[in-house]
């Protein structure tokens, strides 16, 4: 059978070097025919068309802007003539076998259109990959300075922990770190939308998806792979966290309607600017790192400027 690894790059060019390594190992070891394709979307570090070159990567696209997650894989789908594809974030290293587990895995049933891996942290902690979709009050207290409170953590809580993260089941939707689908159906259903520049897009998709019941997303529990986390983005946490809750008022806009939107904008302003004033007065008490609390504030000024010009 033949298939793409898509991996979509920016920055984080050793990461993106062990992405690719293992990725070719995989093809290599595995029963399957195909190739490891890149998208770089306007990464600056010179290193990472190094570490592409190095690994013998010779279909790439390099974007003259950053496009977002989302495009770049499509951008990847539409590329690709194999059946199915394998879309992966650069700090994502699939564990021995993984990948013939996932495609035997995704073809052994015809409704199953998405299926991921077993998400692993660095310290070999099971990552939460298996998700439910966000109800109203989910998607207001996830991401704000809410969630850290005792009742809205032991609310998420509930949420989170409505499936076990340790066995192969049906899910609702699973990150997009690493993915693979059947690349056909999912362009046919209008592919990522690409409106959401980074985050949600997953999430997104697989609620399209959700509304043909045939449709089915699975976690597979033998596939492994490890997911490093924040390679692409360490480096512009401002930019990111704005994108973040962008992508969180346009999804409560496909899901709930265009006043809910606004609604949910209000209280992610609101929570940001109550988060800032709970920062600046950390920031005046003479303990702790006083250049990451005002650099904290700078990226808190940052996010709502954005949230705000949006």
């Amino acid at each position: 059978m033949d298939i793409t690894i898509g991996v979509v790059s920016f920055e984080a060019s050793a990461l993106l070097r062990k992405c690719l390594l293992a990725a070719m190992r995989e093809l290599d070891e595995s029963e399957l025919i195909g190739e490891v394709m890149v998208v770089d979307n306007a990464s600056k570090e010179p290193e990472v068309r190094q570490a592409i070159d190095d690994c013998g990567i010779s279909n790439v696209m390099y974007n003259s802007t950053n496009v977002g997650f989302g495009s770049a894989c499509n951008q990847i789908m539409e590329r690709s003539n194999a059946e199915i594809v394998v879309l992966l974030n650069p700090d994502v290293e699939m564990l021995n076998g993984s990948l013939q587990v996932l495609i035997d895995a995704l073809i052994a049933n015809e409704k199953t259109l998405m299926v991921g891996p077993t998400l692993l942290r660095a310290d070999g902690q099971v990552q939460r990959q298996k998700h439910v979709f966000p109800g109203v009050i989910d998607w207001l207290l996830d991401g704000t300075i809410w969630e850290r409170s005792l009742l809205g953590a032991w609310y998420l809580g509930q949420s989170y922990n409505r499936y076990d993260h340790i066995s192969t089941s049906n899910v609702d939707w699973i990150e997009g770190a690493c993915m693979a689908v059947k690349r056909v159906e999912l362009i046919r259903h209008g592919g990522f939308d690409e409106s959401f520049f980074m985050y949600c897009e997953e999430l997104d998709l697989c609620h399209r998806l959700s509304k043909s019941s045939q449709y089915k997303v699975q976690c597979v529990k033998e596939a492994r792979a490890i997911h490093h986390g924040g390679g692409s983005t360490i480096g512009v946490l401002g930019p990111m966290r704005r994108e973040f809750f962008r992508s969180k008022v346009l999804y409560a806009n496909r899901c709930w309607g265009r006043v809910a939107a606004l609604c949910f904008r209000g209280w992610y302003l609101a929570s940001l600017l109550m988060e800032l004033a709970v920062q600046c007065v950390k920031t005046l008490l003479p303990i702790g790192d006083t250049i990451g609390k005002r650099r904290s504030v700078g990226i808190l000024i940052k996010t709502i400027l954005g949230l705000i010009g949006n």
